[in-house]
């Protein structure tokens, strides 16, 4: 300040002092006047000055507030990569001090098993300029990761080249744990949907019809496997004669509740005695529940006739046939029962049904659903037939098969139980469904199971929009396997490529041996990036499997791939056979 003074004042002397001796004092108090307003101006313009500085400050700071304490991690890096800019946000984050976080490359920060995916990620930005984004595992100081958002915005220079990218981290791990739980938990209901004893149907709004769209095992087994050749079709269509379940469904849909009606089934299974439950889930689906009623019906018809010819009937019967009153003991224990269970009636009846036949761990249960039968004779077995345990005399615990009615005796409530052995018949459908779906060398899907649960997968994608890829490989050199070392080693080798199909596919897609050394996998709810990731982890396994030891020859594919497009929807022959042209094709240009 003080050198401008004597600067100002050697101005004023040089240029002014003379001409101030020229001037009259009017002039002089008059130029006084001026000089005292224009250095109040000055005074005045000074203070807005220093007002606005502060203000830019005091912006400034908020800025850099805001930047280093939001609530989402900010990174700028260069065109290769290298991080210029970092919050402090983003540094807590990653448990990394800012000054070391600015000299790293971003990769450093990216989970190893998630780099591939960043590189394409990042090459994705360089090659459309526009704002990405992605989410991957990111990696903190102390090793430990974090699920992560990545919105990666790019700064493009004069010639429109990528100089930085400018990018915003948010943690989503608890995001991402939520959606996992919410799948788990989808894939328990999808589990107890397909396992229930109950059979199942489901249908799907579609305008102001209805498609049915799924159907559980216990469904198959009620209707013979004729549900199958109904998938897809229309709820106007199938029941075009019969008005009222037509009027039951849109009912059930239009009050969002719940109905039960008694029907006999026309169609699914032909004949047979139904209670039907409707149920309503949102946004468009319709549940519906069924109760084959018609070995209950017969078992009241036989009450209502005399008790001789209840008991001749009993006694001739395969199945057992158990009576229990209020209290719950046995009053009623036919010949099949002593066979089944392997005690004579003399030793149980007046006893304790539950403490002679019922596992341990239906206990609790069955205390608490006697409680609620014995006023009511309601219970969640009355009425139903079920696949549950049971325990025989030895103690030895078996499969049967339970119809439980209710009937009301001198104003008392007792239970009739029709309990069948169904060991052998569960050890034989489990054995008839390993070997109608299962490869015996590979424990993967063979072409039948294929090509079941792909038809299926087919018009779930067709519905839902979602792409699929089909490869079609065939295991290289198999012949000469067999032939120079043998066929147990070219049965080991078919074992070996299918254990790594399993590794590089995700559980939800279906490997399926064809024969022979041909192999068919369809990757379901794909991206445009999926091919390009699958094919570069299983080139990465496979190069693991022939570098590792002891291996007397290597294993190496003919690929072939084929996409499915929702939008132009192709059959599974037609992509089948176009993956198989391009697998060929592959073969003769690489000689394989």
């Amino acid at each position: 300040m003080n050198n401008l003074r004597k600067q100002a004042e050697k101005i004023f002397t040089e240029n002014l002092k003379e001409n101030l001796e020229q001037l009259s004092p009017d002039e002089i108090q008059r130029l006084i006047h001026e000089l005292r307003v224009h250095q109040i101006e000055l005074e005045l313009q000074n203070e807005e000055l220093q007002r606005l500085h502060l203000e830019a400050e005091e912006s400034r700071n908020r800025y850099a507030d805001l930047y280093n304490f939001a609530p989402v991690g900010y990174l700028t890096v260069n065109d290769k990569g290298m991080i210029k800019q970092a919050n402090l946000t983003c540094a807590s984050m990653l448990g990394i001090e800012r000054g070391r976080l600015l000299k790293l490359s971003i990769s450093y920060l990216i989970a190893t098993e998630d780099r591939d995916m960043y590189y394409l990620h990042r090459r994705k930005i360089l090659e459309t300029k526009t704002l990405q984004s992605c989410e991957l595992h990111m990696q903190r100081k102390d090793n430990t990761q974090f699920y992560a958002h990545l919105d990666c915005a790019p700064d493009l220079d004069e010639k429109g080249d990528v100089t930085r990218i400018h990018i915003i981290v948010t943690d989503i791990t608890e995001h991402k744990q939520t959606e996992e739980a919410l799948e788990e938990s989808k894939e328990r209901f999808k589990s107890l949907y397909q396992e229930s004893p109950i059979p199942t149907f489901t249908w799907q709004r579609n305008g102001g019809d209805f498609i049915l769209v799924d159907f559980n095992r216990a469904a198959i087994q009620i209707t013979g496997g004729k549900v199958g050749d109904h998938i897809g079709d229309s709820a106007e269509e199938l029941y075009k004669n019969r008005p009222q379940v037509l009027s039951d469904i849109n009912l059930c849909f239009r009050e969002r509740s719940t109905l039960r009606r008694e029907i006999t089934s026309w169609h699914f299974a032909p004949g047979r005695h139904l209670f039907v439950h409707y149920g309503f889930i949102p946004p468009d689906l319709i549940i519906v529940h069924v109760e084959d009623q018609t070995d209950r019906k017969r078992a009241e018809e036989a009450l209502n006739e005399s008790e001789e010819k209840f008991r001749s009937i009993s006694t001739s019967a395969q199945d057992a046939i158990v009576m229990m009153d209020n209290d719950g003991s046995i009053t009623y224990w036919n010949e099949a029962a002593e066979k089944i269970f392997g005690y004579a009636s003399g030793e149980v009846v007046g006893k304790e049904l539950h403490a002679l036949i019922v596992p341990q761990k239906y206990h609790q249960s069955v205390t608490k659903g006697l409680k609620h039968f014995q006023k009511t004779g309601k219970g969640n077995a009355v009425g139903k037939t079920l696949e549950l345990s049971a325990l025989k005399k030895d103690g030895t615990e078996f499969h049967v098969e339970l119809s439980l009615s209710a009937v009301q005796l001198q104003n008392r409530w007792s239970a009739i139980g029709i309990i069948r052995d169904i060991t052998e018949r569960k050890r034989m459908e489990e054995k008839l469904r390993t070997m109608s779906l299962t490869d015996d060398l590979t424990a993967i899907y063979n072409r039948r199971g294929f090509f079941t649960l792909a038809q299926q997968q087919m018009k779930v994608a067709e519905r839902t929009k979602k792409d699929m890829l089909l490869f079609f490989a065939d295991l290289d050199k198999m012949k000469q396997i067999n032939d120079t070392l043998g066929h147990q080693e070219g049965d080991k080798a078919l074992i070996e490529i299918a254990a790594i199909f399993k590794e590089v596919f995700r559980e939800s897609d279906i490997i399926g041996r064809m024969g022979g050394d041909e192999f068919a996998i369809l990757a379901i709810d794909t991206s445009d990036e999926t091919r390009e990731v699958l094919m570069h982890r299983l080139c990465n396994i496979l190069d693991n499997y022939n570098r590792s030891e002891g291996k007397s020859y290597q294993l190496s594919l003919s690929i072939g791939i084929a996409h499915y497009n929702p939008e132009t929807p192709s059959t599974l022959d037609e992509l089948m056979a176009q993956a198989d042209t391009l697998m060929y094709e592959e073969k003769r240009n690489g000689q394989h």
